[in-house]
């Protein structure tokens, strides 16, 4: 019994070690060094490699939400600094939104101020902003998923919101890229009543 567990452990170990992954640092002297941040990976120009968008605040505390196009190797040179609404304490998160299998990006956080945008791809890598309205949230999260097998993105917001109180809310996709309130809980429902929001 005791051999066969020792030859068990050895067996363990050596299956580990085998899978095991090195990382190292990968200089990036185009990207810009941010605090209070967020990141996301995708595919924007559909040539096979994952291309980068960051948001946050930079080593002058200024406000900036960058995309980065990857040549393939690793090597990122910055695609666009201009079109996406400047974070911090935000979130981004890419999902195809309207059925073209190009990935659109949702971006969340403080303006300042709570604001939650959509940007649409139009295959090329370059974006545009959607007039889907959105809760605005900031110090939240951003998800997308087919929440009904319908076979398109719906997508969740959290956060802290415009009115001072945390939202959690669920967009139902028409698989037309038009989101639109499938879930809002009850707390922040009637706390929209109280102030005569809704």
């Amino acid at each position: 019994m005791k051999i066969i567990l020792l030859s068990s452990l050895v067996f363990l170990s050596l299956c580990t070690a085998s899978k095991a992954q090195n990382f190292t640092l990968k200089p990036t002297p185009d990207i810009v060094g941010l605090q209070y941040s967020s990141v996301d990976f995708a595919d924007i120009d559909g040539d096979g490699d994952l291309d980068l968008f960051t948001g946050g605040a930079d080593p002058s505390y200024i406000l900036t939400s960058r995309m980065y196009k990857n040549d393939g190797s690793g090597n990122f040179t910055l695609s666009d600094g201009t079109t996406f609404i400047k974070i911090r304490e935000g979130a981004a998160a890419f999902g195809d939104v309207n059925g073209d299998n190009f990935p659109d990006l949702v971006v969340a956080g403080n303006t300042p101020g709570p604001t939650t945008k959509l940007y649409i791809n139009n295959g090329s890598g370059n974006y545009s902003l959607s007039t889907v309205e959105f809760t605005q949230s900031t110090y939240g999260a951003l998800a997308f998923g087919d929440i009904d097998n319908d076979g398109d993105n719906d997508l969740v917001v959290t956060g802290f919101s415009t009115s001072f109180y945390g939202i959690t809310e669920l967009y139902k996709n028409d698989g037309n890229g038009n989101l639109r309130y499938l879930l809002r809980p009850r707390a922040a429902l009637l706390h929209r009543v109280f102030l005569g929001v809704l």
